[in-house]
């Protein structure tokens, strides 16, 4: 009912824009391809198999033919997803309709690998990639397993259940005190030293660490657990 409203709301801004005669209707299956085509391009690219579902249009809908071709957008508030809602839109005459699209696709997402208990940082094994239907998957899945190295499970997680922030969180990793890799990389080369961590943080943080071997102090990026990247 959602997207009939959507539908209805979008005839009803058509039909208030100047120039929305009745006389010569445009055909809806143009219509329906612009948003279709624009649901595709917005589409996961890790997505296989991806196709068009169903695009929905009023059959009632009436549009003055366009004379350009159509334009179509993502409607405000839509996502990329196994469903969105396209704006497809004239720019003489003037006239706009929102379309609810379907799209059907298998996308590879990270998912528990066995049934991961409430608190546990996330480790590469503890990971896999495994096939899942577009249409069920939650916002916010990953599609790298290295993106959830180091979260924190918020809640218990099921063998298969995908991942995403709601279910795994940025948790601590590197702990004050605790002796860590200081990582410093540039122009391709990588120089690995011993650190001391001198404040807690998690993946992505930015903490101050001790170089051991000249006693130096400076402000690193967490990577994964007990690994700080630095300045060369």
């Amino acid at each position: 009912m959602a997207f009939l409203g959507s539908v209805i709301a979008g005839l009803a801004v058509a039909l208030a824009l100047p120039g929305a005669a009745l006389a010569a209707d445009h055909p809806v299956e143009e219509i329906k391809a612009a948003a279709g085509a624009e649901a595709l391009r917005l589409a996961d690219p890790a997505a296989r198999g991806l196709k068009v579902g169903e695009a929905r249009v009023d059959p009632r809908l009436r549009l003055a033919r366009c004379s350009r071709p159509l334009a179509a957008k993502a409607a405000p508030g839509s996502r990329a997803g196994g469903r969105a809602t396209i704006e497809v839109s004239c720019p003489s005459p003037a006239w706009r309709v929102f379309v609810p699209v379907s799209i059907a696709a298998q996308v590879p997402v990270v998912v528990a690998a066995r049934p991961l208990p409430l608190g546990v940082a996330l480790a590469a094994e503890d990971l896999v990639l495994a096939e899942r239907d577009l249409h069920a998957l939650p916002r916010g899945y990953y599609t790298r397993i290295e993106d959830a190295v180091g979260l924190e499970v918020g809640r218990a997680i099921g063998a298969g259940e995908a991942l995403t922030p709601a279910v795994a969180r940025a948790g601590t990793v590197v702990r004050r005190g605790q002796q860590v890799i200081l990582l410093a990389r540039a122009d391709g080369i990588s120089v690995r030293m011993k650190g001391e961590a001198l404040a807690d943080g998690g993946v992505g943080h930015r903490v101050r660490v001790r170089n051991l071997s000249s006693a130096r102090e400076v402000e690193g990026i967490v990577r994964s657990a007990g690994v700080v990247e630095v300045p060369m």
